[in-house]
Parts: C-alpha cells; sequence; structure tokens
C-alpha cells in the first residue's frame, strides 16, 4: 500500500478537510473560532516534562493506547456501511471518476486493514471550553488514584492546528454507531462526487489511495456514543499514506519504560533562540486530582520556568475536582 510519498494538490487537501470536518462542520468550525475555546491532551506529567524538554508533542502508535480496540470498532462499523446502499453511493461517487477505484476499493479495504491499522498514529485532544472546563473533564482523570499524575496541557486552538503538517488529518470524532456512521458516510459520498472534478487527473494509484484514505480516517476517528462527553478530536497519520515531511519526524522513545516509535510533532518555547511569541500552542496547564497538589503544582511552574516562560505560576493550576485513593 505505501508509496514513496503521497501528494495531493491544494485543492485536494481542502476537500479532505470538508471530509474530515463531517456533518458537524459548521459546529467544529464555530469551535475553532471561538476565544473561549481550546483543545486540551490528558497525559501524564512524564509526557508533559517530555513534550517541554524535547520540544515536540508525539503522535502514538495506537497499538500502545486505549484507543487500540476503537480503531477495530471503527473498522467493522465502516464495513458493515460499505456493504450497504450507503456504500454503493461512495462506490458510486468513485465509479464517476475512475471505475477501475470503484473496483478496487472493498478488496483493498479488507486486505490492507490490518495493516492499515498496525500503522496508525494518534494524537488525541479533546475540545475545552472556558470557564466551564476549568477542572477538567471528570472522565478523562482516567486512572487517578492509582500513583500515575495526570495533567491536562491546555492549547490555543489556532497554534494547535499549525502543528498539522503534510500527511495528518485533523478530525473530530464520530460517536455513534450504525445509523450515525451511515450518516456521516453518505455525506463523504456526496463531497466526492460534487468534487468529483478535483481527482480525475491523478493517477490510479492516488485515487485507490485517496479513497481508501477517507474510509480509514473515517474509522479512526468512530468512537461509542457513551464517551460523547469528551468531544474527541483525533490527529491522524497513516505510515501507509507516508510523506516525507512526517517520516522525517520519525523518532525512537521510551514513554512510560516502553520503547516504541512515534511521530513528533515539532514546537517552540520561549527559551529556544528563534521563538516567535505569536505561535505559542501552550495557554496552560491543569493538574488532575492528586495528594500533595500544591508540591507538584510548584514542580510544573519551575519546568515551566527553566523554559523560559515568563510568570509560568499564571500557566498552572490544579482541579477542584477531590482526589479518590482507589481502593
Amino acid at each position: 500500500m505505501a508509496i514513496p510519498d503521497f501528494q495531493l494538490s491544494s485543492d485536494a487537501e481542502e476537500v479532505v478537510r470538508i471530509i474530515s470536518k463531517g456533518t458537524k462542520g459548521p459546529e467544529h468550525d464555530a469551535f475553532l473560532a471561538d476565544e473561549s475555546c481550546y483543545f486540551a491532551h490528558y497525559t501524564s506529567a512524564e509526557t508533559v516534562k517530555n513534550v517541554i524538554e524535547s520540544r515536540g508533542v508525539f503522535m502514538r502508535n495506537t497499538r500502545l493506547m486505549n484507543d487500540h480496540s476503537e480503531v477495530r470498532h471503527g473498522f467493522a462499523l465502516v464495513r458493515q456501511a460499505l456493504e450497504s446502499g450507503v456504500g454503493a453511493r461512495y462506490l458510486e461517487a468513485w465509479a464517476e471518476i475512475d471505475e477501475r477505484v470503484a473496483r478496487a476499493i472493498p478488496n483493498v479495504l479488507k486486505s490492507a486493514e490490518e495493516d492499515i491499522a498496525q500503522q496508525c498514529y494518534v494524537l488525541s485532544v479533546c475540545e475545552h471550553r472556558e470557564p466551564d472546563d476549568r477542572d477538567g473533564k471528570l472522565s478523562m482523570w482516567r486512572a487517578y488514584g492509582n500513583g500515575e499524575l495526570r495533567v491536562a496541557v491546555i492549547a490555543k486552538t489556532t497554534n494547535a492546528m499549525r502543528l498539522v503538517d503534510d500527511g495528518i488529518v485533523v478530525t473530530p470524532v464520530l460517536y455513534g454507531g450504525e445509523s450515525e456512521v451511515n450518516e456521516e458516510l453518505e455525506y463523504k459520498s456526496n463531497v466526492v462526487f460534487n468534487h468529483r472534478h478535483i481527482f480525475k487527473d491523478l493517477d490510479v494509484t492516488n485515487k485507490v489511495m485517496f479513497a481508501i484514505g477517507i474510509l480509514v480516517n473515517f474509522a479512526v476517528s468512530i468512537k461509542h456514543k457513551g464517551f460523547v462527553e469528551e468531544r474527541e478530536w483525533r490527529y491522524i497519520y497513516m505510515k501507509s499514506f507516508q510523506t516525507a515531511a512526517m517520516e522525517a519526524q520519525r523518532k525512537s522513545v521510551v514513554l512510560g519504560g516502553v520503547p516504541q516509535i512515534v511521530y513528533k510533532l515539532p514546537i517552540s518555547v520561549p527559551a529556544d533562540e528563534n521563538y516567535a511569541p505569536e505561535t505559542q500552542f501552550l495557554k496552560g496547564l491543569i493538574l488532575g486530582p492528586c495528594a500533595e497538589s500544591e508540591t507538584i503544582k510548584d514542580g510544573l511552574v519551575e519546568l515551566l520556568r527553566q523554559n523560559g516562560f515568563d510568570d509560568p505560576e499564571t500557566y498552572v493550576s490544579a482541579s477542584s475536582i477531590p482526589y479518590r485513593l482507589r481502593m
């Protein structure tokens, strides 16, 4: 499946953005434009330290994340939809562009699914709205009380979106089951059909890759509706659709004692020589419920101070949600 460097025209990239936003595109655009809205990345205190000191946010393989089973669940729903009347509409849209692509889609998706699932790298963030979420989301403080310190990295949406490089798709998560997936696939089918002229000049390999890429990114961004409170977005990179820009950011690291491959989204901090304040992605850090929160908060403040942040104490707060020791 992999090709040396998967490239799209600017027009095709715009279609990717339209497709990725999905049926709730206007709602998601309003969120990104709202100055009281941010992205929150819930992670460990250790990872926050790695992000600041290594000057990068890591996209991790879904096999090493809580979300791995969700990826397989998403693929099952997309396969099911593709075999339905809605799926026929998707194939028809591609047949209007190139009949060879429509014929190839079902078999290519089936044969490549396992490989793609094994080579999927994701960064998950949640919608964060001030002042409602100033303590963080209770559902996202998972595993607190078991000894691991949790921190929410609050990022400015505009600058967080600037982290996107060639080959990355940013998409809101779809919460739901069969009916919601069918509705979304119908929307994507219509977008492809309405912009079919953009893809006519692509060679057949890139057409197939694009058609499969839409389905894969869709499958990776589906979750059960029980998690809707999270309001998650995902940065997705598929090594099967690799680009030179992203492969240059491939790193080997040890996280939580586990050696692994990650893809790094570079950031800069005030201590850097070429730092530009207007690109500052960090709005703040929220320390999750824990014992001795003031002592730990001081440590996070010092981490920011050592990396050039002025008035670092203004960036760090502690959640007021009560700490409960897990029995």
